[in-house]
């Protein structure tokens, strides 16, 4: 069987509040993002990046993370009240094994909720 590869991105336009960079810093870090990247930039934009699937685990009360925990969408919900009203933060994930089963989507997080687009054609 082949591996899966796979890449994140996200938009790097959506400006913290400076009011509430610390607070949303405590919620990145009660959860474990595998082999990607989120986080405040230095100019206070939230980011992710890395080489792998989005996806986002809580941790036990060991310390580690639950990988039976799968907890992406409510980290998605719980980024929604730090979104500037108007703003848009899309986070986009993309993969493949070995040039087939071409996979991807995006989750569109604002102050009102989390869109999902598939980019997966029919």
């Amino acid at each position: 069987m082949a591996n899966f590869d796979a890449g994140i991105v996200s938009s790097y336009d959506v400006r913290i509040p400076t009011e509430q960079q610390d607070a949303l810093r405590k919620l990145l870090a009660q959860y474990h993002f595998s082999e990607v990247t989120v986080e405040l930039d230095k100019d206070g934009c939230l980011i992710a990046c890395g080489y792998d699937t989005f996806e986002v685990y809580a941790y036990d009360q060991d310390g580690e993370p639950d990988w039976d925990n799968d907890v992406t969408e409510e980290f998605l919900e719980a980024l929604c009240p730090f979104i500037p009203e108007g703003a848009v933060w899309k986070v986009a994930s993309v993969g493949h094994e070995k040039l087939r089963y071409v996979s991807g989507w995006v989750a569109k997080v604002s102050r009102s909720g989390v869109a999902y687009e598939s980019l997966d054609t029919p």
